[in-house]
């Protein structure tokens, strides 16, 4: 099913292109482009109580100028853009909790655990630039400092992640991989680094041990965390120009474009594209939910509804002897 994006409830920058999940809601914002379409701060807001029948709650003004990511975290959804906003979505009349810093940039990507946000600051320093907040009161975020997981320029990350209770991953065209670690709040140690020839990852997630990349010019990557300090990669080359990644079991949906979704099977050695399925526009982030997966894709929301992964089926070879009285001796076994 497709949700349309009403006149209504956006405004005329908005572009479907961020998605974020938790509990039974589901956040659907914009993300700017060089074109400038996308510059917006709103937020379409569903409840996914039924998973393959999203329903339009509200659209929220996160104050924040041009949104990039979006987090929930318990009952609040945080928005990262020009500046830090959160509001609890519990609470439909809710103030808007606003940061306003005067910091040089934009704020690109948020990653929330523990009472603390990891936000990625890019457009001024590019080196790597983490900011943190403490968010302990969501309403009422605090700036504890910033950063640098690198001393060269030229480096901004376009995604950070939560790697179990000890790492953030950082995720950049030019670097692809790079993982932090968080255990200092007030020292962040760059552990390892990833990079990936011919790919350019954009965003990512992680699932158990493992990273799924998707890469801005096309393709997946597949990387084993169970090392964090060595990570390992496997490719798969796609038909789009993928921006969002999730999986789910041994399938895993990659937001590819024009192309849509395209489904990867990783359950053996060599992974492989298991279909495509096209979406009604041009597919920039996905998110699995129990039955569902759900895609942003400019000008909506589309819902593939009853997701599952195939059963197998399995075969063997049966023989069948007759005689001349009508009855039958029968050979081996059939699953």
């Amino acid at each position: 099913s497709f949700i349309p994006t009403l006149p209504s409830q956006v405004d005329t920058a908005y572009r479907a292109r961020t998605l974020a999940l938790g509990g039974n809601f589901l956040a659907m914002g914009s993300y700017p482009s060089p074109n400038h379409s996308g510059s917006s701060s709103r937020v379409l807001l569903f409840d996914v109580s039924n998973p393959n029948a999203p329903v339009y709650l509200r659209t929220i003004n996160m104050n924040g100028g041009s949104l990039r990511d979006l987090a929930i975290n318990g009952p609040y959804l945080y928005g990262m853009g020009d500046t830090f906003s959160v509001v609890d979505l519990t609470n439909p009349s809710a103030t808007i909790g606003t940061l306003f810093q005067n910091f040089n940039g934009t704020e690109r990507a948020i990653a929330v655990a523990g009472g603390y946000a990891y936000v990625a600051e890019a457009d001024s320093r590019e080196d790597g630039l983490i900011r943190i907040y403490d968010v302990s009161v969501p309403s009422q975020p605090k700036w504890l400092g910033d950063h640098a997981i690198y001393d060269a320029t030229g480096i901004d990350f376009t995604d950070v992640l939560v790697y179990g209770s000890d790492y953030l991953i950082a995720i950049t065209p030019n670097r692809d991989v790079t993982v932090i670690d968080r255990r200092d709040v007030n020292l962040l140690v760059n552990v390892g680094l990833l990079d990936i020839p011919n790919f350019e990852a954009f965003r990512g997630r992680v699932d158990g041990n493992t990273l799924y990349l998707a890469g801005q010019e096309g393709g997946l990557a597949i990387v084993d965390l169970t090392n964090p300090t060595a990570p390992q990669v496997r490719l798969v080359n796609t038909q789009g120009f993928s921006r969002g990644v999730d999986s789910a079991g041994s399938m895993v949906a990659l937001a590819d474009g024009f192309t849509g979704v395209s489904f990867v099977d990783v359950s053996g050695a060599a992974p492989r594209i298991a279909g495509v399925q096209s979406t009604n526009g041009n597919a920039w982030d996905v998110v699995m939910h129990r039955s569902a997966l759900y895609i942003a894709n400019e000008t909506g929301l589309s819902v593939i509804a009853d997701l599952a992964t195939p059963p197998t089926v399995k075969t063997s070879l049966i023989t069948i002897t007759t005689n001349g009285a009508g009855t039958a001796t029968v050979t081996g076994a059939a699953q």
